[in-house]
């Protein structure tokens, strides 16, 4: 069992897409954060960590880091990889604000880590990822789609800010400049 590091986002992700695929509602994180790393070079530090976990050349997990944010793991096939996971983490980072992973490899890892540095740790958040699996046309509904005109400008504004609020916590765009772009 080896760790595979990659700096180059591009091959990186060309070379762990089809691990990560296999269950993409569950890597889902993992997807978007190549996307961003490979989309906005410049958004990220140069100290990523991008590596893939690997027994007989067959990939059994995937570790990621963009700091300032903590460890992402995907799901892991062999628990005994995390140990390897840890020492190359650590002789990498030292420190980690946190780790972020499927329930089973989040708990594996945080008690290793332990183990291995000292380090207490406490869970923070647990969250669930839910993956639509079949899609069914409603029927007829009433109303049909159309353009926002002037009059109703403001209350497009209101309803921006009350999702915004509601979902993220805050209005990351000014309603203003959403409704024009939108």
């Amino acid at each position: 069992m080896k760790i595979h590091r990659i700096p180059d986002p591009h091959q990186f992700y060309k070379h762990v897409q089809d691990y990560l695929l296999r269950q993409e509602a569950t890597h889902n994180l993992n997807l978007g954060i190549c996307d961003r790393l490979i989309r906005s070079t410049d958004q990220y530090p140069l100290d990523n960590y991008l590596a893939s976990i690997e027994d007989d050349d067959t990939i059994i997990g995937v570790v990621m880091r963009t700091p300032p944010f903590g460890l992402l793991l995907s799901t892991i096939t062999n628990p005994d990889a995390i140990p390897l996971i840890i020492r190359d983490v650590h002789d990498y980072y030292q420190t980690l604000p946190g780790v972020n992973a499927p329930s089973r490899e989040s708990l594996a890892f945080a008690q290793a880590w332990r183990n291995y540095t000292g380090n207490t740790y406490q869970p923070k958040r647990a969250t669930r990822i839910l993956q639509l699996t079949r899609v069914e046309a409603p029927n007829s509904v009433p109303g049909e789609l159309c353009l926002v005109t002037e009059d109703e400008r403001e209350l497009l504004k209101t309803w921006y800010e009350e999702f915004c609020r509601e979902a993220l916590g805050e209005i990351n765009v000014a309603s203003d400049i959403w409704v024009v772009n939108h």
